[in-house]
Order: C-alpha cells, then structure tokens, then sequence
C-alpha cells in the first residue's frame, strides 16, 4: 500500500509535541504524566495485551479509531521507561497521522492488519520516525531538558563539558533519565539532538 506520508522537520514535530503538553499538563513538571494525558487528555482506552510482541514483534500499536492504544502487558508491567516511550510514540501516531490512519481502507481486524503490513517501506520508516521523535518531546521537552543540563554543568566544578564531547552526554544522560523517566538512550538522543555539550553552546 502506498501511503502519502508528509515530510516534517524536527522543529515542527517539537511544536506539535509542545501544543500537547500545554494543553494538557499546562503546569509542566517532570515527568510527564503520559498515561493521564492519553486516558484523560484525549480519552483512549489504554489496553494490555499479553504477548503482544512475542506474537506480532509489536509493543504497542494504536486502533484505525484512534481511541484505544495496546501495549505490551510485559512491558507495562516490566519495563516502566520502555512503556511510557510505546505511549508517547502512539499518541504521535494520532497527534500528527490522525487523518492518514483514518484513511487507510480495511474490512475487518485481518483487514486492518493486512492494511498497516503492506504499507511501502519507506512511508512507514517516516511514519515511525515523526512518531519516534515525537515521543522524544513529549517525554523530554526542551526547555526542562535545558533546565536539567544547565544544572549538570553547574554541579561538574572544574569541568568543561563542552570538551568532553560524547562522553560529557553519556555522563549528564545517565544522571537525569531516571527523573524523566526514560531510559539512558532517549535522553542520550535528545542531549545529543539539542546539541547540549557542543562546543561553544
């Protein structure tokens, strides 16, 4: 199936990310509830399903009706960081996809998995891409992110991390993931996306 999938730059996808937040955690802080905007927010069903990625390789999907959201049961119950990302990821999904997925033509379940498999490789790479990054944002906003890093350069006495290049990403990474809630590798990314530690930032 070949599917029309738009390109978005990064700092379009932030702002859609942004738009959720301050609609629907308006005061900030960190983390981000996720599960409560999903469920409260945009009033989806949340469903654990077990061996959702043993059986299908998926840990989560979202419904054609954009009203429910399956995840993996082992991974909710689990794999806390990993969960929250599946979330983010598929509220992505709805937030900038809604209108593609709505179109995508099926019968019945069969169908709709059918649909979602035959998509051409490349429309659905773009398609988890926006919904990766997105995800990203939602669960690392830039500014608290900023806020975070100013903090561990206040607390390296005596060290450049600018200088440090990689390693100074891995170091701030590994000391702030566990207060938003994501694993070392998402923060890694997004340090690394916002260019945290570059040279002269």
């Amino acid at each position: 199936m070949s599917l029309l999938v738009p390109f978005m730059a990064a700092e379009e996808i932030r702002r859609a990310a942004e738009s959720v937040l301050e609609q629907h955690q308006p005061g900030g802080g960190i983390p981000i509830e996720i599960e409560q905007i999903i469920e409260f927010g945009f009033e989806m069903e949340i469903r654990p399903v077990k061996g959702l990625n043993a059986r299908f390789g998926l840990e989560g999907a979202i419904s054609h009706g954009l009203d429910t959201v399956v995840v993996d049961e082992d991974f909710m119950t689990r794999t806390q960081n990993r969960y929250r990302f599946t979330l983010a990821h598929e509220l992505g999904h709805r937030v900038l996809h809604g209108d593609i997925i709505r179109n995508i033509q099926f019968g019945d379940r069969q169908g709709w998995k059918s649909a979602v498999l035959s998509i051409d490789a490349q429309a659905y790479a773009r398609l988890e891409h926006q919904a990766y990054v997105f995800a990203g944002h939602m669960l690392v906003p830039t500014s608290a992110l900023m806020d975070a890093c100013e903090e561990a350069r206040r607390l390296a006495v005596g060290v450049d991390l600018s200088e440090m290049g990689t390693t100074a990403i891995s170091y701030v990474a590994g000391n702030i993931a566990k207060e938003f809630r994501v694993s070392t590798a998402v923060m890694e990314r997004r340090i690394a996306a916002e260019r945290m530690f570059e040279a002269g930032s």
